[in-house]
């Protein structure tokens, strides 16, 4: 095996970008779960990534010489890179070793023998595909996606169905609050409604998203036993989630005690405010209430204090009740409704979720959150 690989640096720094999102910081720099895997034949150049559970492939259009697979440290590329001012990385392997050069800078490494890696998977004939827009991919991840982070207890899913209008709807929960974002431009192909991906390969997705300047569909390929997440020259294949997503659906209530519409910043701060006051004692919640005219916030901690504030309401429906809520999911659901003026807040009792959404596009995004039981 003798090969020569010709980079920009910016394709190299974008290659590692999305590799980052699922090679490991901690593996030793000739394990396959911390290198790229350079496939190079007929003058093309492939370069593969893996955590073993998700498999990246990209499509370069790098010039090579040779032919070949060979597996090089991520952290050997980052260094040549790491302040160097070069506009070209040159790559020259053989089953020996690598030659990384740089501008002037030139390192001497080791390499992963090809044959380490695993046969990367391919999708089965049986799928379906599903064509989204980039703009929607945004949207889900900064509305509803911190919903699924792990870090907070949840499945780390994030789920999609076809509605019956045509509407696609993206879902997802960590059992304390739940976020439905809603498209109507999304390309089902016949025969299927509904899917669920892990967070990990949605991420990666994402990640190459913001890092590709050119702008392509995002094409969501789904099987039974398999996933494929692809963006221009980039393909995540990965096996979809074990878990069963909930009846979401049945979660949200039907009825309504109070409504109130409030400017979406104001409370945001108002409640930030209250978080910081309440510090450790944030599960205790804070009181939310209305006199018709604000949206009363009241938080109340033993032996120290309260804090107390007024936030004007725009529209108010219904008879006033009071429900606390953690004031950090509250955050949480408030930053979902970013870009929107008004929050129409919808309260039914401490048993039953409340429900957040824009004023004026109740429809898009909504927010459903548990109040604190006392």
């Amino acid at each position: 095996m003798n090969v020569k690989m010709t980079f920009p640096v910016e394709t190299i720094q974008k290659i590692l970008d999305i590799g980052k999102k699922v090679l490991s910081k901690r593996a030793g720099a000739f394990d396959i779960t911390s290198a790229l895997l350079f496939s190079v034949k007929d003058g093309e150049v492939i370069v593969r990534a893996t955590d073993l559970k998700n498999f990246i492939t990209i499509t370069t259009s790098a010039q090579a010489e040779g032919d070949g697979d060979v597996g090089i440290s991520v952290s050997h590329l980052r260094t040549v890179l790491k302040d160097n001012d070069a506009e070209e990385v040159v790559i020259e392997a053989t089953s020996q070793g690598a030659v990384l050069r740089a501008g002037k800078v030139k390192l001497r490494v080791s390499v992963v023998d090809g044959s380490a890696f695993p046969r990367f998977p391919e999708m089965p004939t049986e799928s379906h595909l599903i064509k989204m827009n980039r703009v929607f991919i945004e949207e889900v991840v900064s509305r509803i996606r911190p919903f699924a982070d792990k870090k907070s207890g949840s499945l780390g899913v994030v789920h999609f169905e076809l509605e019956d209008e045509g509407s696609t709807v993206a879902v997802a929960t960590d059992g304390f609050k739940l976020g439905v974002y809603r498209d109507e431009s999304i390309e089902w192909e016949e025969g299927r409604k509904m899917f669920t991906v892990r967070v990990e390969p949605f991420d990666v997705l994402y990640s190459t998203i913001k890092e590709w300047d050119e702008e392509y569909d995002v094409e969501i390929e789904v099987a039974d036993s398999r996933q494929a997440f692809r963006y221009g020259p980039v393909t995540i294949i990965t096996d979809p989630p074990t878990a069963t997503f909930p009846n979401w659906r049945r979660v949200f209530p039907k009825d309504a005690t109070m409504i109130v519409d409030v400017f979406t910043d104001e409370l945001l701060k108002v409640i930030r405010r209250a978080a910081e006051f309440m510090g450790a004692d944030m599960v205790m919640g804070v009181d939310l209430s209305s006199d018709g005219s604000s949206l009363i916030v009241r938080a109340d901690v033993p032996d120290i204090g309260y804090y107390e504030d007024f936030v004007p309401v725009t529209n108010f429906e219904g008879e006033s009740i009071t429900l606390a809520f953690n004031p950090k999911f509250l955050i949480d659901a408030l930053s979902a409704m970013k870009g929107y003026d008004e929050t129409r807040i919808t309260f039914v009792s401490p048993h039953v979720p409340s429900v957040l959404t824009p004023k004026d596009d109740v429809e898009r995004v909504q927010v459903l959150l548990m109040p604190v039981k006392r």
